[in-house]
């Protein structure tokens, strides 16, 4: 079966996500080649969109300890705390 993402524009995610600014969007769209985000954002010609769900996977994907979705440490990381 075909995942069928929930695609938002910038200025709709922006405003659903109050914590991500639409300048801090466009720069993580501007550097998604080089920031792990160039899964989280697809283009339909002169428009781009964010795939709502990839771009949390590529965000907590980036955290200490590789947090993923459940917020619990993937295989094969440590969660950095003291032991």
């Amino acid at each position: 079966m075909v995942r069928i993402p929930n695609l938002l524009t910038l200025p709709q995610f922006a405003e659903r996500h109050r914590a991500f600014s639409l300048g801090r969007l466009r720069h993580k769209a501007f550097h998604r080649a080089t920031n792990g985000f160039e899964r989280a954002f697809i283009r339909d010609r002169k428009r781009l969109y964010i795939d709502e769900e990839r771009f949390f996977e590529c965000l907590l994907a980036q955290q200490p300890g590789g947090l993923g979705l459940t917020g619990e440490a993937r295989p094969g990381h440590h969660d950095g705390g003291q032991h």
